[in-house]
């Protein structure tokens, strides 16, 4: 079976559009959802994507609506619900491969996870940093100060400090 490959867009457009869902009562249409945020659509359809991909909303018709995930995500922060959306994260593409390679060797440098993201076609730097910004702000790998990518706490490595820099 195939995994799911995760839409690259970034912490900040998904955060966001769940707290304007939020504030739009937990359900709106697609195009209000566009007014109120005012982006570019393609960014947009990105993060309605991976909202969806990590069980934040549903979509129906046009409609977008929080799901109960996402309504704790929007009255709290990214924290109460890390290791749920960790989870959820940790079983798509590029994720699955990353922690299955960097859990095989214990470690991998940088680099090497970048040229693994861009077989998954995250070759450019923005998309990259974006899945690589998810893997550590949910656990699921750790980037140490030389550049070493480990797995994360919430993929069931050992290293509890996260560096979210960069």
């Amino acid at each position: 079976m195939a995994r799911r490959a995760f839409p690259p867009a970034s912490v900040d457009q998904v955060v966001g559009l769940v707290r304007v869902l939020n504030s739009l009562g937990g359900r709106a249409d697609a195009y209000k959802v566009d007014e109120e945020v005012e982006v570019d659509l393609g960014d947009l359809s990105l993060a309605i994507e991976a909202a969806k991909a990590l069980g934040l909303i549903a979509v129906e018709g046009g409609d977008l609506e929080l799901t109960d995930l996402g309504e704790r995500l929007a009255d709290s922060d990214i924290g109460e619900v890390g290791a749920e959306v960790g989870r959820r994260l940790a079983e798509m593409e590029p994720f699955a491969e990353l922690i299955s390679a960097v859990g095989g060797r214990g470690s991998m440098e940088l680099r090497e996870v970048e040229d693994l993201l861009c077989r998954f076609g995250y070759c450019d730097e923005i998309s990259a940093r974006r899945v690589l910004n998810w893997g550590v702000l949910l656990g699921v790998i750790e980037v140490t100060g030389d550049d070493k990518v480990l797995l994360g706490k919430s993929a069931g490595g050992r290293n509890s400090v996260i560096n979210t820099d960069g």
